[in-house]
């Protein structure tokens, strides 16, 4: 048994709301690339502990990250949704209504970057996974919307490996480096890399950003 195959027995050990099943028998189906399973877990306890109140999705696929979030944060008031592509949506709210969860969710057809851009409330919560060549852009005005507190979490850190092989210099790559070293050297945020799925960064807020 490796580590992962351990995580995983510890995973089945806490019953999975069947919504989540369906939504990653969906992901399998279409080759659609939802977050790992092991990182969506991580993510809803991140929300959870953090009692994040107020939470904005930048990439939200058909809402399976969403959801996870969703279910088991008790102090959940408001999720916003972002995806560029209708149908996205349109599914992710039904599962959310499915859930019972509907009044908790906003669905915005729109590049989350500028939702981010134009968002008039400090954030507890930002889960990103948008188009990796807008990470840097992302983390520059999502840490001086976060409150002191605050949490930015991104996926793909590691991009399938590709982050790894220095000879690699496609942009989108290249973003997540530069996000990466944006993260860690930025002096408002406390910064861990957390090796679970295809990578996380993990950010908290400590001061004001100038």
């Amino acid at each position: 048994m490796d580590v992962m195959d351990y995580l995983r027995a510890m995973e089945d050990l806490q019953e999975k709301h069947p919504l989540l099943m369906e939504m990653e028998r969906i992901g399998r189906e279409r080759g659609f690339p939802i977050l790992h399973p092991l990182s969506a877990r991580f993510l809803s306890v991140v929300a959870a502990s953090y009692r994040s109140r107020y939470v904005l999705e930048i990439g939200s696929g058909f809402g399976y990250s969403a959801l996870w979030i969703a279910l088991y944060n008790p102090f959940l008031e408001r999720i916003i949704l972002t995806d560029l592509d209708a149908g996205n949506m349109e599914l992710a709210r039904r599962f959310f209504e499915r859930a019972g969860l509907l009044e908790k969710a906003e669905f915005i057809v729109e590049d989350g970057l500028e939702v981010l851009n134009q968002l008039d409330f400090a954030p507890d919560l930002i889960f990103n996974d948008a188009h990796k060549i807008q990470y840097p852009m992302i983390l520059n005005i999502a840490r001086k919307k976060l409150k002191i507190g605050g949490v930015i979490v991104s996926d793909n850190a590691f991009w399938l490996g590709k982050v790894l092989d220095d000879g690699n210099m496609d942009p989108s790559v290249q973003a997540i480096r530069e996000f990466t070293r944006l993260s860690f050297s930025t002096e408002d945020l406390l910064t861990t890399l957390v090796p679970m799925g295809d990578g996380l960064i993990f950010s908290v807020k400590i001061k004001e950003s100038e």
